[in-house]
């Protein structure tokens, strides 16, 4: 349910990361990887809900992109991803391509790394907030709603609990499992938008709902959007002027 990328760390791997939205960091690396690369680790750098330690990657390669002197942090990536054999060694934050267009074709399983800009917002352009990792707003049911786009999070629509009676629903939400994160847990109230969300000009109906007060989105009354919505598009992103671009695939 996540965004997956593989890369070359010093030329050595590939390794498979997530690229997540949700992360301010450039790169998060699991301390195994870079013990096993010889990778130095500095001093005490904090991750929200685990320790962390500085290093510096000479080079970082993911197809044709090459990027040199990633000042990466090196955490228990394990704790937060598992610990099988094919999951992911790092987190890499959308920062990492800020110098160009990058697209999450989610129908086409892959990443689109371009020259250039979008233009002005409007219809599938959306303007988002730089200084609160990408927040945007959407439409639920007539209502603007602040949320923040998480690839991370596998999860759809997740709102906190005080919008809980001011979003039309199509019955009152029953309990639905705990939402684990680094910077907290919170209960989850799950039901169905009883109404339209507009997403980029983009409408949905019947969309599922949860709710839940994890500590980061109760902090600023915003919202999270998961890869469980996203996966209907293909999302551009121009960090230079702060827009977004919903392409919405074909239905078959």
């Amino acid at each position: 349910g996540r965004p997956n990328i593989e890369g070359k760390i010093n030329g050595q791997g590939p390794f498979r990361f997530i690229l997540d939205t949700g992360c301010s960091f450039t790169a998060i690396v699991d301390p195994t990887v870079l013990d096993e690369l010889g990778i130095e680790m500095g001093d005490d750098v904090a991750v929200p809900g685990m320790p962390g330690k500085a290093a510096t990657i000479d080079s970082l390669t993911f197809g044709d992109v090459h990027m040199s002197g990633i000042h990466a942090v090196a955490s228990d990536v394990g704790k937060f991803l598992g610990r099988g054999k094919t999951s992911p060694r790092g987190i890499l934050g959308i920062g990492i391509f800020s110098s160009c267009l990058l697209t999450f074709d989610f129908p086409g399983d892959q990443y689109l790394v371009t020259n250039g800009t979008l233009p002005e917002p409007g219809g599938e352009i959306v303007k988002y907030d730089p200084e609160n990792l990408i927040a945007f707003e959407v439409d639920i049911a007539g209502k603007s709603v602040l949320v923040g786009m998480d690839t991370g999070s596998p999860g759809e629509l997740m709102l906190p609990t005080s919008y809980e009676k001011e979003i039309p629903l199509d019955g009152i939400p029953s309990a639905a499992g705990t939402a684990r994160t680094p910077m907290g847990n919170a209960e989850i109230r799950a039901s169905t938008i009883d109404g339209i969300l507009t997403i980029g000009g983009h409408e949905f109906k019947n969309t599922s709902i949860r709710f839940a007060d994890l500590p980061q989105m109760t902090r600023s009354n915003k919202g999270n959007v998961g890869s469980g919505l996203l996966k209907h598009f293909a999302i551009t992103f121009d960090q230079k002027n702060a827009r977004l671009r919903f392409d919405l695939a074909p239905k078959n």
